[in-house]
């Protein structure tokens, strides 16, 4: 059964203890921009996006968006550089597109009761 209804604290609450998580944000002001955000380790380089690029697997079934891998892994280095602007926009703390704030989950049966 799949419920739409289930509030976030819920969610967040199973997988948390199923993940054995906690949540834990450092927050910073950058002294140029006044921008609050995550503190920054390094820049994520254009370099790691497109060696990460390299591992995609494919064949894969596409996201919301309908890109397929085999877009990313045939696709130029412009498309590396700007994949690497907007995860270093994520990582300050400047946001992220909302498209990402959807995501579906599907639990899939493995072994034992299905009640469970």
């Amino acid at each position: 059964m799949i419920s739409e209804d289930i509030p976030i604290t819920q969610w967040k609450k199973h997988f948390m203890e199923l993940l054995n998580g906690k949540e834990e944000r450092i927050l910073v002001q950058d002294s140029k921009t006044g921008i609050v955000g995550r503190e920054r380790e390094a820049e994520i380089r254009d370099e790691e996006v497109g060696k990460q690029e390299g591992r995609l697997k494919r064949g894969k079934a596409p996201g919301r968006d309908g890109l397929v891998n085999e877009g990313w892994i045939f696709g130029t280095d412009g498309m590396i550089e700007i994949l690497s602007e907007l995860m270093n926009d994520v990582w300050t703390g400047k946001g992220f597109p909302r498209e990402w704030r959807v995501g579906q989950i599907c639990p899939i049966h493995k072994k034992g009761s299905k009640k469970k």
